[in-house]
């Protein structure tokens, strides 16, 4: 494990020391291109003349050489080593260009000497001479290739002179062809790499500018979360307190007019007692309203809690039976609230919270229905979930309204001629109770033949602590 560990270690350190040998640090990008390629040269040409050191040491102890041949080789190469540190360090200290021409000079010369005269001018080394011509295009300016093709053809003409040689007319006009090929293939690269430098360079200019933006559409975005939070925490008070001051007076009003119409105050006639109970009516339905209202504002702040106790689910069923029977028979509606038998005797639950689902959503139904029927039914979708089914043979959703039923606010009919009455919380406070609860509501619906809404929650464990069972009898 821990030679593995070890490895990239050693690995990453090698690299980082033969980058820190290779690179040259200057602000010109073309110099530093240039002066890197004519570090890796000269670590190549370094590498073979290490390896000459050792062929010479094994040719001399296997015979294969003379002393004096053996010394003459230990010389050239220990020259050529010399001559490529040199190289090295004006590269590094100075001047790049300076460098690259020793290392062209000597490599020329090196080329040269390898054979004789005639096979400088129209053997193989006249072929292995036109290297120089393509790396000084590298490691040089474009140009420097013809100033190299120049050079040799001038050093053609002197030994053709000096060595009673045909001159190598054709060789020369090679190398200035393989002079322009290297100077556009130069030219090409560096024009490429400039425009890949201003393109990087716009490229950074837009990234600033646009994290620029972003930063400042940050803040905006920050400043504008910090005013919706103070917005809602405002809300959230006024919700509460308007509600506080609201259903007080309201409560007063059902009180006093339940009361009148009782005759307490005085005998009534027929006319006077309709009056009291449309006014009991509709202040019950504000109410309702009003709650409504700051269940919704207590979901939205997540302050609302569940109060888990036992309950009986068929109690529950007939005091919610008993509630919405009289709407459902002022609207001659077929009703039922059924209870299957697999259902416990005994559940877990808020039965409060319960209660509200299934009135809201039994009271919905009745909203939307003005004849047929409205059937509840609570049955054991499996061993650990539970459901609530209200099924009504209503006017249906519109498909394109499906989505949004739950959301606040929100009614199938929102035109100013609708004649259902609600602000459209109730289904929105289902669903969100039945988050609450880790549940699920479904809906089934077509137009003009119905709906169909499926509450599926899990059934809760025992608490440790059990307490008594409210009865609604």
């Amino acid at each position: 494990m821990q030679r593995q560990i070890a490895t990239p270690r050693f690995r990453d350190n090698i690299v980082h020391h033969l980058n820190n040998f290779l690179e040259v640090q200057t602000a010109d990008p073309d110099i530093r291109r240039r002066s890197r390629v004519l570090n890796v040269l000269l670590l190549g040409v370094l590498t073979l003349i290490s390896i000459g050191f050792f062929v010479v040491i094994y040719m001399q102890v296997a015979n294969l050489m003379r002393a004096d041949e053996a010394k003459i080789a230990y010389s050239s190469l220990a020259a050529s080593m010399g001559l490529i540190f040199i190289s090295y360090f004006i590269n590094r200290r100075f001047s790049e260009e300076l460098a690259a021409s020793i290392f062209l000079l000597f490599l020329t010369g090196l080329l040269y000497m390898t054979n004789t005269p005639y096979e400088a001018m129209w053997g193989r080394n006249m072929i292995m001479l036109a290297i120089p011509v393509i790396m000084s295009s590298v490691i040089l300016r474009p140009t420097s290739s013809f100033i190299i093709a120049t050079s040799l053809s001038i050093l053609f003409i002197i030994i053709a002179a000096t060595q009673a040689l045909p001159a190598n007319y054709v060789g020369m006009l090679a190398y200035y062809s393989v002079a322009f090929v290297a100077w556009l293939s130069a030219s090409t690269l560096e024009n490429a790499l400039q425009q890949l430098r201003t393109l990087n360079q716009e490229l950074d200019a837009r990234v600033a500018d646009r994290t620029k933006e972003l930063q400042i559409a940050n803040a905006e975005l920050r400043q504008a979360r910090d005013k919706a939070v103070e917005a809602s925490i405002y809300k959230s008070q006024l919700t509460a307190k308007a509600s506080h001051e609201l259903r007080t007076p309201l409560g007063a009003i059902i009180g006093f007019a339940e009361m009148l119409r009782s005759g307490h105050y005085g005998g009534v006639n027929e006319k006077q007692k309709e009056r009291l109970t449309k006014i009991v009516d509709v202040t019950k339905h504000l109410t309702q309203l009003i709650n409504n209202w700051l269940d919704q504002a207590q979901l939205e702040a997540g302050r609302l809690k569940l109060n888990t106790n036992p309950f009986s689910i068929q109690e529950l069923s007939v005091v919610v039976a008993d509630t919405m029977l009289v709407l459902t028979q002022e609207k001659g509606l077929n009703f039922s609230c059924k209870v299957e038998k697999d259902v416990p005797s005994v559940m877990y639950g808020d039965e409060d919270r319960l209660h509200q689902i299934m009135v809201n959503l039994i009271g919905n139904a009745i909203k939307y229905t003005d004849k047929g029927y409205i059937r509840s039914r609570i049955f054991m979708l499996d061993e650990s979930h539970w459901a609530i089914e209200v099924k009504d043979s209503g006017c249906g959703i519109p498909v394109d309204v499906l989505p949004f039923i739950f959301d606040s606010f929100h009614q199938a009919d929102s035109s100013r001629t609708r004649k259902h009455e609600g602000f459209g919380l109730g289904l929105s406070i289902v669903k969100q109770l039945i988050d609450l609860m880790k549940g699920e509501i479904y809906v089934d619906s077509q137009v003009n033949q119905g709906s169909t809404f499926t509450a599926v929650l899990p059934l809760q464990p025992a608490p440790n602590e059990t307490t008594r069972i409210v009865s609604y009898a």
